[in-house]
């Protein structure tokens, strides 16, 4: 494939909006490079269903961001 063999992934976040949204992220496991994977989660009524789907390799920036907030607010 075009980023190599899959080693496998790890579930980085859920972020609960409210009862009816949820956003998740992982992280996949790649030869060539990692993938950010996002899914947007929808519930109307009594089930949930995909809203939203992406995939990015442009997210250095952003763990750098959340490694230092993380880190500096435990100071």
């Amino acid at each position: 494939g075009l980023v190599g063999e899959y080693f496998g992934h790890v579930f980085i976040d859920k972020i609960k909006t409210s009862d009816c949204y949820e956003i998740h992220t992982y992280f996949m496991k790649f030869d060539r490079q990692p993938l950010r994977l996002t899914f947007h989660f929808y519930k109307a009524s009594d089930k949930w269903m995909v809203y939203s789907f992406k995939f990015d390799d442009s997210f250095d920036d952003d763990f750098e961001k959340a490694l230092i907030w993380k880190y500096s607010s435990k100071q």
